[in-house]
């Protein structure tokens, strides 16, 4: 938990309060330029610039990759950069950091889903339930009540309250946890928890899309696009896939 790299964290962990970034819309080319990212990475050669649909503002955004609807990894930074280097850098950091899971493997591709956040309009909440289901991601911030130099911070995208049908008591209670505490939720400890809530925008893109934008871009000149021989498969392996710490999802 605290040995991640600042501004290159898991969703559950650090985030800067009080920081903003201008809106920006996630577009499929994004998920898109990911996948050129992490292809790239595997056969050893140097990713093309993102597409020019791809806007290069500063921006907070977070990369998440899914096989066959299980994630595999999600990672992001949640300090406004420019969003080119942002996406190459949290493309790889994804599908080849997250201590959660083994590393993706080249013969994963065909499988994947890359899902891109794009996040921005961060606020302090007046409490922590001043933020709406549906439309905010919020991140919580607090203290030991016995230990107050012990300091916790955990984060939600938007669609986490939805897609686990959480209320808003829910994801306070399931951040707590999430930020690593383990001692009983006192109404003392509830009072500590200071919230910044956001807003972000959401796109995703399997590998075949990738493929079919990429060959309209006709690029296949840069980057080998066919199916490729699969990797031999070890038991090892396949556990890592099958197991991968059995993450639930939440992000």
């Amino acid at each position: 938990f605290f040995d991640e790299p600042l501004g290159l964290v898991p969703m559950s962990d650090f985030i800067s309060h009080g920081e903003s970034s201008l809106a920006i819309t996630a577009i499929p080319e994004m998920a898109h330029y990911c996948f050129h990212v992490l292809e790239c990475h595997f056969k050893g050669i140097p990713p093309m610039p993102a597409p020019a649909a791809v806007a290069n503002e500063a921006a907070a955004a977070f990369t998440g990759w899914y096989n066959k609807g299980q994630l595999r990894g999600c990672i992001g930074s949640l300090s406004p950069c420019p969003l080119h280097d942002n996406l190459r850098g949290r493309a790889l950091d994804a599908a080849l950091n997250d201590t959660r899971f083994a590393a993706i493997r080249r013969s994963e591709l065909p499988d994947l889903t890359c899902n891109v956040n794009v996040l921005h309009s961060f606020e302090p909440a007046n409490d922590r339930y001043d933020w709406t289901i549906g439309k905010h991601g919020l991140t919580i911030h607090f203290s030991d009540p016995q230990r107050p130099s012990r300091s916790y911070k955990a984060t939600y995208l938007p669609s986490v309250m939805t897609k686990f049908e959480m209320t808003k008591d829910d994801a306070i209670r399931e951040l707590i946890k999430k930020g690593g505490y383990h001692g009983t939720i006192t109404e003392s400890l509830l009072n500590r928890i200071e919230v910044t809530r956001f807003q972000s925008s959401e796109k995703e893109s399997c590998y075949q899309k990738y493929l079919d934008y990429y060959r309209n871009l006709r690029l296949t000149d840069v980057v080998h696009l066919e199916p490729e021989e699969k990797e031999e498969e070890t038991e090892g392996h396949a556990a890592d896939i099958t197991g991968s710490r059995k993450a639930n999802g939440r992000r």
